[in-house]
Parts: structure tokens; sequence; C-alpha cells
């Protein structure tokens, strides 16, 4: 029985509750070590352990025996430079041993046309492939993605995998609608935009094993998505913004004195962070709505001084393509501002190293926390409020510069002029550096 029990080391002080995962559960045949914030967390992750080891014993965790180990080497230098890999080489032979049993069993009158036709109406055979086998065939095929699209898609189904140990094994087409809603459930529980966002990239798994013939059928359609309840964001007031861009700074001399005493390895790093280089990233984000994953990777090359434009390429874009953002007056005394003596064209605005944590540290120093606390994509939707009640320019160049294919998601979600005065628009697109 695996248990939950709290770590007697004082330096994780954050996690200081500790499951202990043997050996013998292991697929790296060594003792593992998971650390929680909280007991519920522990006890939660123990208990799907546990009950995973009940339903597929302990030899579903085991590694592979040296034999199966010898024949998969054999495998892949047989298919060295065929460019397949294991899966796609085993789900190739099934198919053609089950096409040849077809062929086999059809009547010798059928003939011609009609063998074509019985042969496109055979269903699809069912092959033993493993679950996480086909997400990575997949992620193969749709190589053509955005890097975004493809990062998202990895990152949630392997978090769907890690809380449900023994998924990943199971065979594809053999997994019911009950069941994968349970380990989405179990992954999520209280997430309902995180499980929809699980949800469409197992619909799009199956739909993809279904034109390859390699499932039946979906099993994700007969799961229905949760209703998600959008959460109104009001806009960030200019002296809150002020706040924001005056704390990109090196830690004070008081920070530093404080973090000396604390013991919380949490908050002594972020005191100690020196975010002096986040200003050009947050003017990004708030003087031309840039999304904050996209402003992460705008390089200085992509900002066109001349014609006052801003490019956000295919790669650096969450939707695959290129727009081109509106460079205003104060973004670009921003920019000239914050860009570093020397900066290569290819140098990101944002910082390359902790980004997180110097933002982490920045709201801090600007006064958010519990009881005022940081809502994301807040300047984005601030952006788009304040861009409209100055006038900057019309709903269709506002569309364009937030990379919207429609003005539907601008007139549902994006503008709350809710409080939002002519002067408090002046004062927004006055904020300048120094």
């Amino acid at each position: 029985m695996i248990t939950a029990r709290k770590t007697a080391d004082r330096w994780h002080t954050t996690s200081p509750w500790l499951v202990v995962v043997p050996a013998r559960l292991s697929n790296t045949g060594k003792r593992r070590w998971r650390r929680f914030e909280t007991q519920a967390a522990a006890r939660d992750y123990a208990s799907r352990l546990n009950a995973a080891v009940r339903e597929h014993g302990e030899a579903a965790f085991r590694a592979v025996n040296p034999a199966e180990a010898a024949d998969a080497a054999a495998a892949r230098s047989i298919l060295a430079g065929s460019g397949m890999s294991l899966a796609q080489a085993a789900v190739l032979a099934l198919s053609l041993k089950s096409s040849s049993l077809v062929a086999s069993a059809e009547p010798q009158a059928v003939g011609g046309a009609g063998a074509a036709t019985a042969a496109r109406e055979t269903p699809a055979p069912e092959t033993p492939l493993a679950l996480g086998d086909a997400v990575r065939m997949h992620d193969e095929a749709c190589g053509h993605h955005a890097p975004v699209t493809r990062e998202n898609r990895r990152q949630r189904l392997a978090t769907l995998f890690r809380r449900n140990p023994g998924l990943e094994q199971r065979p594809a087409g053999r997994l019911t609608p009950a069941l994968l809603q349970s380990a989405m459930e179990r992954a999520w529980p209280a997430s309902d935009a995180s499980f929809n966002d699980c949800h469409k990239h197992l619909t799009a798994l199956y739909n993809w094993l279904m034109r390859k013939r390699l499932v039946r059928d979906n099993p994700v359609t007969a799961i229905d998505r949760r209703h998600v309840r959008e959460r109104e964001i009001t806009a960030l007031p200019p002296e809150k913004l002020r706040a924001l861009l005056r704390s990109c700074r090196p830690p004070t001399d008081a920070e530093r004195r404080v973090a000396k005493q604390c013991r919380d390895a949490y908050t002594r790093r972020i005191l100690m962070q020196d975010s002096s280089d986040c200003a050009g990233y947050l003017a990004l984000c708030a003087f031309a709505g840039i999304r904050p994953a996209e402003a992460a990777r705008i390089r200085w090359g992509d900002v066109n001084f001349e014609l006052g434009l801003i490019t956000v390429r295919a790669g650096q874009s969450k939707t695959g393509g290129t727009r081109h953002v509106e460079l205003h007056p104060v973004l670009r005394a921003w920019l000239e501002h914050s860009r570093p003596p020397g900066a290569q064209a290819e140098s990101t605005i944002a910082p390359e190293k902790e980004l997180r944590w110097k933002l982490r540290a920045v709201r801090k120093r600007a006064g958010f926390g519990e009881a005022d606390p940081w809502q994301d994509d807040v300047l984005r939707h601030s952006y788009a409020t304040y861009y409209l009640a100055a006038r900057c320019g019309s709903l269709e160049q506002l569309q364009l510069n937030m990379g919207h294919s429609t003005l539907h998601l601008l007139r549902t979600r994006y503008l709350n002029m809710w409080g939002v005065t002519p002067e408090a628009a002046r004062a927004w697109w006055s904020i300048a550096p120094g």
C-alpha cells in the first residue's frame, strides 16, 4: 500500500508532502519520490496509484524484460533508414495480415468492381496499438501544425497520462467512453477549460485514427463537454500599469535583507529577482495587445520602427498565421527605452531566462496578491478596451491587431467598457518611460 507522508526536509517548505513510488512500480526500476504542496494532493496521487495497481497489476509498471529488449533492438536495426517506428511497423504488419485474411475469406464469385467495393466497405481492423503510441504517431503526422498548438497538445495529453498511470499502455481501440471520461475527470476534477481542451485533442486523435483505419469508432464523441462560464475581465486602471512598469527593476537593499532572513525558498527567490529587462515585454502586451506567449517569442528584428509595424510570425503566433500589429508611439518609446545596447535582431525582447519568476516579482512589487489577484490576459483585454475608448482606430483594425478571425470575440469577451472614461483612456496611452 502506497501512502503519503510529511517530509522532514526543511528545504522543501513549499512541497512538504511526499509519496514514495517503490522500484517495483517504476518503469526505470528505481525508487522515485513525488512531492506535493498539500496533503490532499499527495493522498489523491497515492490512491490513484493504488487503484491502478489493483486494476492492472504490478506488471504493467515494470520495464521490458531482457528478451523483449533484444527483440526491440533487432526490430530497430531492421527498420533503420526506413523512417518507420516500431509502432508504425507493427500497425502496418497487422493491417496487411488483416487484409490478407479478408481477401482469402471473400467468395470467388465477387470480382472486379465488386471486390473493390467489398474491400472499401470492410470495417477497420481493431489493432492493439497503445494509446501513447497513437498519440506520438498523430503528433508526427501533424508536424505542420503551429509549434504552440503541438506543445499544448503534448503537455495536455502528458498530464492525462501522468495522472492516470497505465492509460498510456492500453489499446486505443478498446477504450470505452466511460473509461476515457473517468480518466479526464481524474486528471482535471475542477478545471472545466482543461477538461474541454483534452476533449478537443482526443477527438482529433481518434478522428485521425479512424481515417487511417486503425480504430473502428471515436469513443470521445459520446463524452459531453463541460459548460465553461466566461469570466468577466475588467480593464486594468492606468495607475496599476504604471506600478507594473516601475516594478521592472533590480531588488532593493531592503528586499535583499529580507531575502537573506527568509526561510521560504519561494519568497526568497521572488525577492531576489532582477526584473529590469521585463519592461519591453509588458509594453508589448499592454500597448499592442499581443498574447503573453506570443510576446515572449517576439524578437527585435520583428519590430520595424520605420514602417511602424510589429510582425508576429507564423512560428510565434498562437493560430499559426502571420499578422502585423500597429506600433503605437508610446510603445515605440518603451521599446527604444528598454532595448539593451548591442541587441541583436535575433534576440528576444522578453528575458530569455526565468521570465515567469521575474513577472511574479513584478506583480508582487506592484501590489498584486491575495487582496488584489492578478487576472490572466488582463493586459490584452485592457489594450482592446482602451484602444476603442481612446479612438485609436476602428473595430476592424483592432481585430487585425488582436489576430482574431472574426469580430465575435471582441464584442463578447474582450471589450468591457464598464467604468472606462475618456480621461482614463488618454492616461493609458500617455504612460511614457522616465
